[in-house]
């Protein structure tokens, strides 16, 4: 679905800046707690931007998307806090275009507004208790944001497969539950749970239809949503097996689903 600029997007997309900024201004720099969890975060992506390999010197409880992906954000530009917060800052704009799209797809421009509001107001910058970090920008673990967003981004390519029957979303689908698959147990749950139940609906759908040539595909699907998630997790398993052990690297990879 192509966007237009019209006179009422251009509005939403104002009043859209204007709560981002505003949320970005009174919470500038507040995100984090040194004091609890946090400084976990930043520390792991320091040292494995210096080498040091995940599960054998540097410990961690959570798959190693997220660990590596700040790491590399270290290896860029420096190690920094406000380095990584702005990385995050950015990944949590794309994430709202992606719920703005979605929701302007199903829905119209004015839900889908509301939606991303709400996702600004009271998730992506929050700070509601004595503690900080329970939020996208200085977030307790990243794996749990990077998870979130990959498994939403998940249930939204499998709802336009349902909508479509293309094999390109199916296989987005698949290759975002692979990678939700390396980050955290609760978000590749619901991930998971998500692409089950899609495909029992598809399935119901298509024989109440009667008999069709899209039944014949579901055995097919299915095999192209499975090979897509392994992907990921595959690769992963050979590069991390490059600095360490295949048993190590594989019991990493697997780290997420025993927390």
């Amino acid at each position: 679905m192509m966007l237009r600029f019209n006179k009422k997007n251009i509005v939403i997309f104002a009043l859209l800046s204007l709560n981002f900024f505003t949320m970005l201004f009174i919470s500038w720099r507040k995100w984090a707690d040194i004091w609890i969890d946090y400084g976990r975060e930043p520390y792991t992506a320091w040292l494995l931007s210096m080498g040091k390999p995940l599960y054998v010197a540097v410990d961690c409880l959570y798959g190693p998307l997220a660990h590596y992906i700040n790491a590399a954000v270290f290896m860029l530009v420096g190690p920094g806090l406000i380095f990584l917060s702005c990385w995050n800052i950015l990944l949590l704009v794309v994430f709202s275009v992606v719920v703005y799209r979605f929701f302007c797809h199903y829905a119209d421009s004015l839900v889908a507004a509301l939606c991303v509001c709400c996702f600004y107001s009271v998730f992506a910058f929050s700070q509601y208790t004595f503690m900080g970090s329970l939020n996208f920008v200085c977030p307790y673990t990243h794996s749990m944001t990077y998870g979130v967003m990959l498994a939403v981004s998940c249930c939204f390519s499998l709802c336009y497969y349902f909508e479509t029957n293309q094999t390109k979303f199916l296989l987005l689908a698949g290759f975002l539950c692979g990678l939700v698959f390396l980050t955290k147990a609760e978000a590749f749950v619901a991930a998971f749970g998500a692409s089950i139940l899609t495909f029992c609906i598809v399935i119901m759908r298509d024989w109440k239809r009667g008999p069709c040539p899209s039944q014949h595909t579901i055995p097919y699907h299915l095999l192209v949503f499975v090979l897509a998630a392994l992907a990921p997790v595959l690769i992963a398993v050979l590069l991390m097996g490059i600095q360490m052990p295949f048993g190590t690297a594989v019991n990493g990879v697997f780290s997420s689903m025993r927390c």
